[in-house]
């Protein structure tokens, strides 16, 4: 599956009239629930909200931190291995590891914030966001994690932080450019959205304003997310079986 396929389908999709409707969000949010190909993922999320409910990890210590950070990155592939594993102590020294980054002080900050807030709900997120480790000739590489960032913050705050996610954000340029759907007087290019947090949630926000008419039951940055994630899974189980998204980045 290429990203030409996806767009080209998306595309198609849109011109049908059949999207951005009350009728279609049901039916992207029943395929995330009733889907085979997509089955592990209300379990996943089932015990994602059980451990961060759970008491016995409520308490902000490192292995609590670090298991909350371990288990989100496995679950939701957000390519954080680098972050979270120091290579030698002089690391620590020079750019902490994102588990460094994070104590009750973060954690309170991420409960608190609003979703006006925006400048504070968007440097919560850039202060986990870059990471840094070493390649195989011991050279030092900086890695931006804005996916995993998002999803963390999101756990506390789902009100105030959406998830950034690169299926969603291809979702929303795509939807955009169409002419009858576009949501933005402002151009959206793709480059502006790529680990822009504050650009993606100034997008996402316009998005929810523009169809909140046409999508009434999207109230929360939670609704939003699973419907234009299970929308973009519909599309690659439309076009490949196999579902695989690892080509569009």
């Amino acid at each position: 599956m290429s990203i030409r396929e996806f767009n080209n389908e998306v595309k198609k999709e849109l011109k049908s009239k059949d999207f951005l409707c009350k009728n279609h969000y049901g039916k992207c949010l029943n395929f995330w629930k009733d889907n085979i190909s997509m089955a592990i993922y209300p379990i996943q999320e089932k015990v994602l909200n059980e451990i961060w409910n759970d008491k016995n990890f409520s308490e902000p210590k490192e292995e609590n931190i670090r298991f909350k950070c371990v288990i989100l990155d496995r679950y939701y592939s957000t390519n954080l291995k680098e972050g979270l594993y120091r290579k030698g102590s002089e690391t620590k020294e020079k750019h902490p590891i994102v588990t460094d980054k994070i104590d009750k002080c973060f954690i309170e900050k991420v409960k608190s914030v609003r979703k006006d807030e925006n400048e504070k709900v968007v440097s919560l997120v850039e202060h986990l966001s870059p990471v840094y480790s070493k390649n195989a000739k011991n050279k030092e590489y900086r890695k931006t994690v804005t996916s995993f960032a998002s999803k963390f913050c999101s756990r506390y705050n789902p009100e105030a932080f959406p998830i950034y996610d690169k299926l969603v954000r291809r979702m929303l340029y795509l939807i955009n450019q169409n002419p009858e759907y576009c949501f933005s007087e402002e151009r959206i290019t793709w480059g502006s959205l790529v680990n822009n947090y504050g650009n993606y949630k100034r997008t996402v926000d316009l998005f929810m304003e523009k169809f909140r008419t046409e999508l009434p039951e999207m109230k929360t940055y939670k609704d939003f997310d699973m419907y234009m994630w299970s929308w973009a899974k519909m599309v690659l189980n439309d076009i490949n079986d196999d579902v695989d998204d690892s080509e569009l980045q």
